[in-house]
């Protein structure tokens, strides 16, 4: 277990440590580029990145990491000639990578929350395989048993007194005793098995 925490923590830093050289990396180029080059919409790689590492945390992180890049890199660099034209540019920018980082998260998100539940899924279906052959065996030892005669409930020596246990508010519990077993489901198995009760 100790050896899977220091690989998830090991595989999130290297992850980190990519990210951090993917956002130097960009802004680099960014800010030798001229402006016409879209070069700032590699931004987005680290945002999908940090995302899907770091979930809505990470996709919020790298979003304003790279804003903050991106208007370095392109209104420090060059200046704009319109500062009006620069705030709406930002807002226009962080809009749109927030947009992806949340979007990505959660995307994400719901991949692990599927996983997660196709794996419960299946250890449902391999209790419903361990169940059915457990009922299969019952069956099969059943029709190897001799045949026993059932009893009626007018002749049933153990029935009257389980009904009288239940006309009076006994238990479940309480019932499950006095046939000998330890449960409801048991009692019913106990009962089936001793002829008392046909399904």
């Amino acid at each position: 277990m100790d050896s899977l925490r220091r690989d998830s923590r090991s595989r999130r830093a290297l992850t980190l440590l990519l990210i951090v050289l993917l956002e130097t990396g960009i802004a680099t180029i960014d800010a030798r580029t001229p402006q016409d080059i879209p070069v700032s919409q590699l931004f987005y790689l680290p945002i999908v990145l940090g995302a899907w590492a770091f979930a809505y945390t990470g996709g919020i992180a790298t979003a304003v990491v790279s804003l903050a890049l991106f208007s370095l890199a392109n209104y420090v660099a060059h200046a704009p000639d319109d500062p009006g034209c620069y705030l709406f540019a930002a807002t226009l920018t962080l809009a749109l990578y927030l947009g992806v980082g949340l979007g990505v998260a959660t995307f994400f998100a719901r991949q692990r929350r599927i996983t997660a539940l196709g794996r419960q899924l299946a250890a449902r279906v391999s209790e419903l395989d361990t169940l059915y052959a457990v009922a299969h065996t019952l069956a099969t030892e059943e029709a190897l048993l001799p045949p026993s005669p059932r009893a009626s409930w007018s002749g049933g020596p153990r029935l009257p007194p389980v009904l009288r246990l239940v006309a009076v508010g006994t238990s479940n519990k309480e019932i499950a005793r006095e046939l000998g077993t330890d449960d409801r489901t048991a009692a019913v198995t106990t009962a089936l098995r001793r002829g008392l009760i046909e399904l």
